[in-house]
């Protein structure tokens, strides 16, 4: 008898423990992943929600069930999962051990369950009833699990902010991003955020379809919503950004209000991503190796990027980025045509690994005061056109100068190029402020190079093969020429110049080699030999 009765003493030491280990009252509202009171934790996978309701304690019962079993009674998990329709249930997750769940939604993230647990898959809770039922009431999560547009209707309805883009009202989502899916987020925002701003954290969403962030699904037309978006944090499953089209709509084509975007794991970001996302400050995406052909053109309101993983520059890819004041890519080795075409604001640039200066790549840059490109051995077609500010260049490795690269840099003073051995056509015309060039090596000279700069007095070309027409058109004040021997010059050296005359005078004395003095009267003599 006695014996009977410690054995029920110690079943109902068992129940009260379950019992115990169960009845768990959580409310919070606070970071992913959060452990709260009795050790419950919650987190969002997908479109589900996990639940764990703590940890059964360490008795002397508990400490022999484990042994018994072999097994480590540690917490009892609950997976709830949001059908289409919206309904809840529950789907086996670890550890569950045959419990029972009835969940009931109340707001977006709160949920009531009730908890039957038999715990019938374990020899000490054979013959055992099941506990009564445990109520989790008020539970609340950050990471809302939503399909249906009624639950939108509820969270937005708690909330009162978002009435300036500088407040959004923050919303993070854990549930797939399917295009069902994202139809309902757009479409709940623009039916219930009204003229409120939503900064979207999709974070924790899974990507079942891949991994490629593609928010123009399921139609690139679809406008509904995307204008409440002012911050937008990428899945941590996105790896890259879609290419948009051209011409077509861009990728974030109607984000109308979107002001800052970051990938956390994002390496690419695709042709035409953000083009003419005109409200867009600040874009981050810490391991992107890759920007796409017009990525961030025109996105006027962009004032800083800053890529330190960015190997690849695509074409165009921040041209009329009128705001754009800096620039940070330590490791890009190319740039792209036209990649910084029309940067207003941007003052200064450094590319220490970039070894080619593609064509157009910063003309009409009208800011841009100083430039460093230390490993750099091409510049060009009208890399630097019309880059007005540039008051001095020096580029140490560069031996290819294109047609028109520094034409109209209105401001530039002096340019060295210690190892080019080409200059292009019309390089340097309109640069009235030049007064030193430094091209040792240089053995051809393209037409117009150097016409129109009117500040220019003397030139040193000690390597030249060949000049080419109207080099120094409409540049009167040069003096010196100092040349090599047996230079071809084109006889067409149009007006207002002093070349044609040293022509002449140079052929006239056996093209020889030397320095070479205009004075007015005299003209061009020769004065001695080459330095």
């Amino acid at each position: 008898m006695k014996k009977d009765k410690r054995k029920d003493k110690k079943e109902a030491t068992k129940r009260k423990l379950i019992f115990i280990a169960l009845a768990v009252v959580l409310v919070f509202a606070g970071c992913a992943n959060p452990v709260a009171e009795d050790g419950v934790t919650e987190y969002a996978e997908g479109g589900t929600i996990v639940i764990t309701l703590g940890n059964l304690p360490d008795s002397d019962n508990a400490g022999a069930a484990r042994s018994a079993t072999g097994m480590a009674l540690v917490q009892h998990t609950i997976l709830l999962h949001r059908e289409a329709d919206g309904s809840l249930y529950r789907t086996v997750g670890p550890h569950a051990h045959g419990s029972q769940v009835t969940i009931t939604a109340v707001t977006p993230g709160s949920y009531t369950m009730t908890v039957n647990s038999t715990l019938g898959g374990f020899p000490y809770a054979s013959g055992i009833p099941s506990v009564s039922p445990v109520v989790v009431s008020a539970y609340t999560s950050t990471a809302v699990s939503i399909n249906m547009n009624v639950d939108f209707t509820a969270f937005f309805a708690a909330h009162t902010g978002g009435l300036t883009p500088s407040a959004p009202i923050v919303l993070p989502l854990a549930m797939p991003f399917i295009p069902a899916n994202w139809t309902d987020i757009l479409t709940a925002i623009d039916d219930y955020a009204g003229v409120r701003y939503v900064a979207l954290d999709l974070t924790a969403m899974p990507m079942p379809g891949g991994t490629v962030f593609d928010p123009r699904d399921p139609s690139p037309f679809a406008i509904a919503g995307k204008d409440r978006i002012v911050s937008l944090i990428l899945p941590d499953a996105a790896l890259s950004i879609a290419d948009g089209t051209w011409p077509g709509p861009a990728v974030f084509e109607d984000f109308s209000n979107l002001e800052t975007v970051e990938g956390r794991r994002v390496t690419s970001i695709g042709d035409n991503a953000f083009r003419g996302a005109s409200s867009l400050t600040s874009a981050s995406f810490p391991l992107a190796t890759n920007i796409g052909e017009r990525a961030f053109s025109n996105a006027s309101s962009l004032t800083s990027a800053s890529f330190p993983l960015v190997t690849s520059i695509g074409n165009s890819a921040f041209s009329s980025t009128s705001s754009l004041t800096s620039v940070n890519f330590p490791l890009a080795t190319s740039i792209g045509d036209w990649a910084f075409f029309s940067t207003d604001n941007l003052t200064n640039v450094s590319f220490p690994l970039v070894t080619s200066i593609s064509n157009n790549a910063f003309r009409g840059s009208i800011g841009l005061t100083s430039v460093s490109f230390p490993l750099a051995t091409s510049i060009g077609d009208d890399a630097f056109d019309w880059a007005v500010s540039l008051t001095n260049v020096s580029f140490p490795l560069v031996t290819s100068i294109g047609n028109g690269a520094f034409r109209e840099a209105t401001s530039l003073i002096s340019a060295s190029f210690p190892q080019a051995t080409s200059i292009g056509n019309w390089a340097f015309s309109g640069a009235f402020n030049l007064s030193s060039v430094y091209v040792p090596l240089v053995t051809s000279i393209g037409n117009g190079t150097f016409a129109e700069t009117t500040s220019l007095t003397n030139v040193s070309f000690p390597s030249v093969i060949n000049i080419g027409g109207m080099i120094f058109n409409n540049a009167p004040n040069l003096v010196s020429i100092t040349i090599a021997a047996n230079v071809v010059i084109d006889a067409v050296q149009g007006i207002n110049n002093r070349l044609g005359d040293f022509r002449s005078v140079y052929i006239a004395g056996g093209q020889q080699a030397g320095v070479y003095v205009y004075t007015p009267g005299p003209g061009w003599a020769w004065v001695g030999p080459l330095p």
